[in-house]
C-alpha cells in the first residue's frame, strides 16, 4: 500500500486499498467514482496510471457505504450528499471531534427532494433535534439523521488494527476521529422518521 504517510504527491491509496479498507469490491469504488460521489485526489491519466485517494476520501467512502446500507445502493440520497456536501461534512466532523461533541447530520425530504438541513449542533441538543423533527413532520416531510461521529468512530476502530494502514489509526492529533473512546457513542448510527 502506498498510503503509509500523510498524503503527498506520489503517495495515497489505490482503488484496491480503498476497497479493502471498506470491505467492498474495487468495482464498487469505481462505481462511486463514475457516479461522482468520490473524486480521486490524483486522477490517473493514461495507461498504467492509477487513481490515488487521500485518507479523507476513504472516510467519505465509509459514509457513502453507510448511507447505501441504510437507504439502498441506488438511493438518490447519496447523490444529494456527495460530493457537494462531502467537504463540509468532514470539516464539521473534525471540528466536533476536537470539541469532543457528536456530529449528527440531519435532513428533511419530501418526494425525494431535500427540503431542509438540520442545524449542525442537532446531535448535542435533544431540544434542537426534537424541534427539527416536529416542524419537519408537521410539514409532511421525511426526516433522517446520520450519526457521523459514530460511523467514523466505528470505521477507525475497525481499521486501527490494520497493520498495512497506520494512517487510519486512532491517535492523538489525527483528523476526524472523535475524541475519547468510540464506545462512548451509544446512539444508533442512522435514524429515519417519516409520515
Amino acid at each position: 500500500m502506498k498510503g503509509l504517510g500523510p498524503y503527498s504527491q506520489g503517495s495515497g491509496y489505490l482503488i484496491g486499498d480503498v476497497a479493502r479498507l471498506l470491505t467492498v469490491t474495487p468495482r464498487r469504488v469505481e462505481g462511486w467514482i463514475e457516479q461522482g460521489f468520490i473524486k480521486p485526489a490524483v486522477r490517473g491519466k493514461g495507461p498504467g496510471r492509477r487513481n490515488l485517494f487521500t485518507r479523507e476520501q476513504v472516510v467519505l467512502g465509509a459514509l457513502i457505504l453507510e448511507l447505501q446500507a441504510n437507504f439502498g445502493e441506488r438511493s438518490a440520497l447519496v447523490g444529494m450528499c456527495f460530493p457537494n456536501r462531502a467537504e463540509s461534512l468532514l470539516k464539521l466532523a473534525h471540528q466536533y471531534a476536537v470539541e469532543n461533541k457528536q456530529f449528527i447530520f440531519g435532513m428533511s425530504l419530501k418526494a425525494g427532494r431535500m427540503r431542509e438541513l438540520a442545524p449542525p449542533d442537532v446531535g448535542n441538543s435533544p431540544e434542537l433535534r426534537s424541534t427539527f423533527v416536529t416542524e419537519a413532520l408537521a410539514k409532511g416531510y421525511t426526516v433522517f439523521f446520520i450519526n457521523v461521529s459514530a460511523i467514523l468512530a466505528r470505521f477507525f476502530k475497525e481499521t486501527k488494527h490494520d497493520a498495512d494502514s497506520p494512517t487510519l489509526t486512532v491517535r492523538a492529533g489525527s483528523s476526524i476521529v472523535p475524541a475519547g473512546s468510540p464506545d462512548r457513542i451509544e446512539q444508533k448510527e442512522v435514524i429515519a422518521f417519516g409520515t
